[in-house]
């Protein structure tokens, strides 16, 4: 996540989610969970389409890429689909997908399940969700380092000539 929404995230919605689960309302954390994933996907593909930008750019390719994923509009499923082409863990597009199919039947199909069940697979599921933030944060972190390791060899390249 970017700063200003990750401060955003700690001073109001993360009290928020603490107070759902303190009170048992499952359903109300996915609502929360939803859009703090939404966010962070669209932050994470920004990020990737930036990286790759920028190196294509200063290896003179021009990147002008006919149709460029522009992530505002976008379902969370679309999301999830755009991610496949640079995230390469099967098991956090895994967790991505079981999240997915969790929210769908939390708001879209709510009055079709069985309350207790499905609060017992949203109560079961809350540690797995917090493992995939941290498992996206890395990955953008290693989108942003490999940009900076690349400005590192480029410098070296210059200084050389």
């Amino acid at each position: 996540m970017k700063d200003e929404r990750w401060e955003k995230y700690e001073l109001e919605i993360q009290k928020r989610i603490r107070y759902l689960f303190k009170n048992n309302f499952f359903f109300e954390i996915i609502f929360l969970f939803s859009n703090v994933l939404e966010v962070e996907l669209k932050d994470l593909i920004d990020e990737y389409q930036k990286a790759c930008e920028h190196i294509l750019n200063n290896e003179k390719i021009n990147f002008y890429p006919r149709k460029f994923f522009y992530s505002d509009g976008k379902t969370l499923g679309e999301l999830r689909k755009y991610t496949t082409s640079f995230i390469k863990d099967k098991n956090i597009l895994k967790e991505i997908k079981i999240f997915n199919e969790l929210r769908i039947k939390t708001i879209h199909k709510l009055f079709d399940q069985n309350f207790k069940s499905l609060e017992q697979e949203i109560e079961k599921f809350i540690p797995n969700f917090y493992k995939l933030m941290e498992s996206l944060a890395d990955i953008r972190i290693s989108i942003i380092v490999s940009v900076q390791k690349y400005e590192r060899k480029e410098l070296v390249r210059k200084y050389k000539k």
